[in-house]
C-alpha cells in the first residue's frame, strides 16, 4: 500500500483506483497519478535516461529503489519524444531521499547549468505532445499549453 500512487495504464475494463494519501491531495501530484493512469511511466526510467540524470542509489530511502529502476525495452515506449526534464512525471533531485538536500537524481547539465526536474505545476509540452501521439488525437491544439 502507497499514499500517493497508481497503477500504469489500464488494469482492467471496471474503474482504477489511484492512491492519494496525506501529502498528496495537490493538484499537481494528483496529475502526476493521472499521468500513470493514462499510461505514462517515471520519465527518469527510460532507457535513454543514463544520458540525461545519475542515480544515487545509496541515497534513496530503503524500498524505495523500485522507482528509479530503468526500464527495459518492451515495458516502455517514449514515441519518438526526447527526454524531458520538464515533465510533470520526472521526480525532483531529492524525491525519497535519506535525507534533506541529498540528492537521488542529479541532471547532467550543459556549461555547467543543470535542468531544472520535478516541478508540479504544468503539464510540459512533450507531456501534452506524448499524450496525442499515445491516444492518436488529430492536430487540433497543437499549440495548448496546459497551466496547473
Amino acid at each position: 500500500i502507497c499514499s500517493c500512487c497508481s497503477y500504469v495504464g489500464r488494469k482492467s475494463n471496471g474503474p482504477q483506483a489511484i492512491s492519494i494519501g496525506k501529502n498528496c491531495d495537490k493538484f499537481g501530484i494528483v496529475v502526476h497519478e493521472l499521468g500513470h493512469v493514462i499510461g505514462f511511466w517515471h520519465e527518469h526510467t527510460r532507457l535513454d535516461r543514463d544520458q540525461h540524470v545519475d542515480i544515487f542509489y545509496k541515497s534513496i530511502q530503503q524500498a524505495q529503489d523500485y522507482n528509479f529502476e530503468k526500464l527495459k525495452p518492451d515495458e516502455i515506449d517514449s514515441l519518438g519524444e526526447p527526454y524531458d526534464y520538464a515533465s510533470i512525471m520526472h521526480y525532483a533531485r531529492d524525491t525519497f531521499s535519506r535525507a534533506m538536500y541529498l540528492d537521488t537524481i542529479l541532471p547532467k547539465g550543459k556549461f555547467g547549468q543543470r535542468p531544472e526536474i520535478g516541478q508540479r505545476t504544468q503539464l510540459s509540452p512533450g507531456d501534452i505532445s506524448q499524450t496525442k501521439k499515445l491516444y492518436k488525437c488529430p492536430g487540433l491544439f497543437a499549440n495548448f499549453y496546459f497551466r496547473i
